[in-house]
């Protein structure tokens, strides 16, 4: 189960969507490339195409882990993962697999919190161990500094820049500002940029759906009465 950091980040972004957002699930290519290029809840950030998305897909379908299916009205094929059929895994082992894939080594706190939105997640810390039990997770321990023990994933190899756990605001906490250096205010220009990539997605996405809707329209709309 040698996972590169695309197919990681692939499998975590439908894992996550098909939780927090069934009714938009399964999803498109682009809604999917959208999903891994967030700039929130994800560690590292990426910057993939549809055309690398696509290609992730296509390695993701050969090895088991996601289905593509091609729905009424829709113009293209939407991608879903199976990793209920393929681990077993059932929805909160699923929800704090697709954390950690989707942002690096965390503590059994953080993965409680950051799993809230998810469906069927329980008790963090027993998961984690049934995970671990089942060769998926390991606790690496703390490392100086640090208050709890912190847990990765063991679908493959973390990005080197992944090695240090991210902070709820998109920074990995061997970034954030010591006590020594106390934070410089906000960049509003960057504060700004952020927004408006946050509503560019979220425009798109929007778009795809009407756009899947014209179509089944037109199609109705040809049939005979």
């Amino acid at each position: 189960m040698e996972l590169t950091g695309e197919e990681q980040r692939v499998l975590g972004c439908l894992i996550e969507k098909s939780h927090t957002t069934p009714d938009q699930y399964p999803l498109s290519t682009n809604a999917l490339r959208l999903a891994c290029n967030q700039k929130t809840s994800r560690h590292p950030i990426m910057d993939l195409g549809a055309q690398q998305v696509d290609a992730v897909v296509l390695g993701l379908r050969d090895g088991k882990w996601v289905r593509s299916v091609h729905s009424k009205g829709s113009r293209g094929y939407k991608h879903r993962h199976v990793i209920d059929e393929r681990l077993g895994l059932v929805d909160g082992h699923q929800a704090v697999l697709a954390v950690l894939l989707l942002r690096g080594p965390q503590s059994a706190s953080e993965l409680t919190s950051r799993t809230e939105r998810y469906r069927g997640v329980g008790d963090v810390s027993a998961i984690l161990d049934e995970l671990s039990n089942q060769g998926l997770a390991r606790n690496t321990g703390r490392s100086s500094g640090q208050s709890q023990d912190r847990w990765i994933h063991l679908l493959g190899p973390l990005d080197e820049g992944n090695q240090r756990p991210v902070s709820d605001h998109g920074q990995s906490e061997g970034q954030l500002s010591s006590k020594s250096d106390p934070p410089t205010s906000s960049d509003p220009v960057n504060e700004l940029a952020n927004a408006g990539d946050r509503s560019i997605e979220a425009l798109l996405a929007r778009i795809n759906q009407l756009e899947d809707r014209v179509v089944e329209l037109e199609k109705d709309r040809s049939q005979p009465n």
